[in-house]
């Protein structure tokens, strides 16, 4: 029996569970698929995850709990989760503006999407520098935290903006 899943539901994912649903072969099993209120969801948990690491990096490097070389090892396993589920996290970024994108309008929206993302790295750039002057590096830590919580807040209307269009 071939098993077979589906992640996101958009037009490529839709011709193919056609076809197999006009296969009606009971060897083929459709085990899983996306909807863009998963991929949503898993976004939100994304950020929070990427909130938590950032929060427990902060505490343990203010607590002064650890020596100098362990807590160079803490920070550098947690900065290397964090990239780990970023990456994760800007992938599903790309499908999410093209799945709320006009289909006449993509080009603009992707750009829009890019230019917001350019903006948003000069101002991380900037608070990552203002707040380690600062706070050190557990205040950078805490103000990316807050950062997280704060894009986590501004995915709730994505899942409206998706139930209306």
């Amino acid at each position: 029996m071939a098993r077979i899943a589906i992640n996101g539901l958009g037009r490529v994912g839709k011709l193919v569970l056609r076809n197999l649903l006009d296969l009606q072969d009971s060897s083929i099993e459709i085990i899983a698929t996306h909807t863009l209120s998963n991929i949503i969801q898993i976004t939100k948990m994304a950020v929070l995850c990427l909130a938590a690491v950032l929060a427990v990096l902060a505490t343990i490097t203010e607590s002064k709990l650890l020596s100098d070389i362990a807590l160079f090892y803490f920070i550098v396993i947690g900065l290397f989760i964090f990239g780990i589920v970023f990456a994760l996290n800007s992938s599903l970024h790309s499908y999410l503006i093209l799945a709320f994108s006009d289909p006449k309008r993509v080009t603009m929206d992707v750009g829009f999407y890019y230019m917001s993302n350019a903006a948003g790295r000069l101002i991380g750039t900037f608070l990552s520098g203002t707040s380690y002057q600062l706070g050190g590096l557990s205040g950078c830590l805490a103000c990316a935290t807050v950062m997280c919580f704060f894009s986590w807040f501004l995915t709730f209307p994505l899942i409206a903006i998706h139930k209306q269009g």
